[in-house]
């Protein structure tokens, strides 16, 4: 069991400014609903909505990022490689050495 130790640690590491997130986006739309007057449970009902829908989104970004962020560094990587290396001009014919 000791190797889910790091997988503990990444999630937790990680699992909390996404939970932090999703409070500072789930509040105002909370207060919002409640101060119209809708009943409890259907404001606690669109805030878990509104709160699992940005929850898949980041989830879903962050996936997406480990994914795309490798695969771009890989193509820079081989762009500057194989970029043209300009030789240094060459001085003309008509210059004169001092």
């Amino acid at each position: 069991l000791a190797w889910l130790v790091p997988a503990g640690f990444v999630l937790k590491v990680i699992g909390l400014p996404l939970l932090a997130v999703l409070g500072v986006l789930a509040l105002p739309v909370l207060f919002l609903l409640l101060v119209i007057g809708l009943p409890i449970f259907v404001v606690l009902l669109i805030g878990g909505g509104v709160l699992a829908i940005v929850g898949v989104v980041l989830s879903v970004g962050l996936t997406l990022a480990k994914i795309v962020i490798p695969i771009a560094l890989v193509v820079f990587v081989v762009r500057w490689l194989m970029r043209e290396r300009s030789a240094p001009d060459a001085p003309s014919a008509g210059a004169t050495a001092v």
